[in-house]
């Protein structure tokens, strides 16, 4: 290369834009256009101002700091939150970190613990209720639970007695209309709580019987606008009557599309337009058309359209 030559850019071409001067436009000769530009620059401004004035207090020069409201309460915040140099113990070092100061959430959140040396029968929590008057229910593997804000009256299955839970393993627990307590209960079939007795009916399914329940393992329970109770079980999807004390099934059956594509039913749901949706286990989500009884089932995309 001779000398005097200047070197060439690596990576760059001859006519790359980093290499050609700026353009710069001459002033607008069209007034319209000028008032445009005049327009914004006075827009950015007042954005501007309006951005210091909202950084400062009442009564203070604009740029001045903003005082700490005198109203807030401090919040006790976990030492994992308020000391970030717990993560970084480089970072108490550093000038940012020096001036940070620890502030109350507003959406901390305290969880009281209930458990079974407060008198919960068991850990496992499969379903939880409230009903009409405020007491709270739980559905564990050793007995359904009424909490009182106080304690805990546990029901459980006691071979003695025919009035009592029919089983001790509680799947899901559910309020009617009239305010009794349905309990799916883990291959015992389906019980009805009468609160004001406190016993229990029991539903189970029979072979001999093709209106009786269509599996004795309960899994979810629904009551629809017109008071009418779901049962969802390994089965398939139960309609109860309660005048004729029978169950209407609804079952898969490969060889009818328009069939509930799943034989078990794990949650169940009725939509604003009154259609019935039903969740299983491995055939995807299910709507039942009430009119025709038919099935529509989607199995890996859904796409829902508001009426």
């Amino acid at each position: 290369m001779p000398s005097g030559t200047p070197p060439r850019s690596c990576g760059k071409s001859r006519g790359d834009a980093h290499d050609r001067p700026r353009r710069v436009d001459p002033a607008p000769s069209h007034p319209v256009v000028g008032e445009h530009r005049v327009a914004r620059r006075s827009l950015l401004a007042l954005c501007m101002g309006m951005a210091m004035l909202l950084a400062t207090g009442p009564g203070q020069a604009p740029g001045a700091v903003r005082a700490q409201d005198p109203t807030l309460t401090p919040v006790a915040v976990p030492t994992a939150i308020t000391d970030p140099s717990k993560y970084d113990p480089d970072l108490a070092s550093r000038p940012r970190y020096a001036a940070w100061t620890p502030r109350a959430r507003d959406n901390d959140i305290r969880f009281d613990r209930l458990s079974v040396e407060n008198g919960l029968s068991q850990s496992a929590i499969n379903g939880i209720l409230q009903d009409r008057k405020g007491f709270m229910w739980f559905a564990t593997e050793d007995g359904l639970n009424k909490y009182d804000g106080y304690s805990f009256t546990v029901f459980r299955h006691d071979p003695q007695d025919p009035a009592s839970l029919s089983e001790s393993f509680v799947r899901c627990i559910h309020e009617d209309p009239a305010g009794a307590i349905w309990v799916g209960t883990w291959n015992a079939g389906l019980d009805r709580l009468d609160p004001a007795t406190g016993e229990f009916s029991h539903y189970r399914h029979s072979a001999n019987d093709p209106d009786s329940l269509s599996h004795d393992n309960v899994l979810c329970l629904y009551t629809d606008r017109a008071g009418t109770l779901w049962v969802g079980t390994a089965a398939g999807l139960d309609r109860f009557e309660p005048t004729a004390g029978r169950f209407i099934h609804y079952q898969h059956n490969p060889a009818d599309k328009y069939s509930l594509s799943d034989y078990a039913v794990l949650s169940i749901r009725e939509d604003s337009n009154g259609r019935l949706w039903a969740g299983t286990w491995s055939g995807g989500l299910n709507r039942l058309e009430r009119d025709t009884g038919l099935f529509t089932a989607t199995r890996t995309s859904l796409m829902i359209r508001r009426a």
